[in-house]
């Protein structure tokens, strides 16, 4: 019954990508397999909170700044973006924690730091 509410755009990119964004409240991650896309990283960067999945490979590209829900717990997953959007301390507290976590995928931090020979 959310049809009506969803929009399935397909691939988007560059200005029109970012367009959706920043128009969005949430970024629902439902991948099972996580390739090291930057997609939750773009999503953390226009302030987004990012419900996902809890599975190995994408808690080891993103350690924080999601809300992490059971693996195929689909009624918990329904459940934990309800509560996002209708409990503002719990989205902004969400929204927040990605921010921060996208300051960490700066370039000119990454490239300092590389230059330093710190750990990226």
């Amino acid at each position: 019954g959310l049809s009506d509410n969803i929009d399935m755009l397909g691939f988007l990119d560059g200005e029109n990508k970012f367009q959706v964004l920043k128009s969005s409240k949430i970024l629902l991650c439902t991948e099972i397999f996580h390739s090291g896309g930057l997609t939750p990283a773009e999503a953390m960067g226009c302030k987004l909170p990012v419900v996902a999945y809890s599975t190995p490979p994408i808690r080891k590209h993103y350690p924080k700044g999601m809300v992490w829900v059971d693996l195929r717990d689909s009624s918990m997953y329904a459940k934990t973006v309800i509560k996002l959007l209708e409990d503002s301390v719990f989205y902004t507290n969400a929204k927040n924690e990605s921010w921060e976590v996208a300051q960490e995928y700066d370039w000119n931090k990454r490239g300092k730091n590389i230059l330093e020979g710190v750990a990226v």
